[in-house]
């Protein structure tokens, strides 16, 4: 653990860095499910729990260190327009997290539709696979 404390300054700007992280990837992974890239879209949910994590392990360091800093009212000009800016940034984040689980809930719709459909034909599918994979093997034979 670190002996000195980092300032309340610099922990809203890590955090509003470790938000910034994470709407990028949540932009990168809607265009990783759009396109069907399905290995980039599971590296960057990995890397997304990372980012949350750090994300709760700052928030904690400000509670911890810094209790009061975050009230509103009074404070240096700085502070208030880095607290606007985290404030944007979490809300920019918020709106794209809602926006990544709409289309992950669509996704799951389209997903299964599509195995219902070839759930429906199976029975069709199979007899012709069937067929001919046995003319083959005569051909073989």
């Amino acid at each position: 653990m670190n002996a000195e404390k980092k300032s309340y300054q610099d922990l809203l700007e890590q955090e509003i860095s470790l938000f910034n992280a994470l709407s990028d990837s949540f932009l990168t992974a809607k265009n990783a499910i759009v396109s069907l890239n399905l290995q980039e879209f599971e590296h960057l949910v990995a890397a997304q729990k990372i980012l949350c994590g750090r994300i709760a392990a700052n928030n904690a360091e400000i509670r911890r260190d810094h209790p009061l800093a975050g009230m509103q009212g009074g404070g240096e000009p700085s502070v208030l327009a880095l607290q606007k800016t985290w404030r944007e940034a979490r809300a920019r984040l918020q709106k794209l997290n809602f926006e990544h689980q709409v289309l992950l809930l669509r996704a799951r719709h389209t997903v299964n539709a599509v195995l219902n459909g070839f759930r429906s034909f199976e029975g069709n599918y199979a007899v012709e696979a069937m067929q001919q994979g046995s003319h083959s093997f005569r051909e073989r034979a």
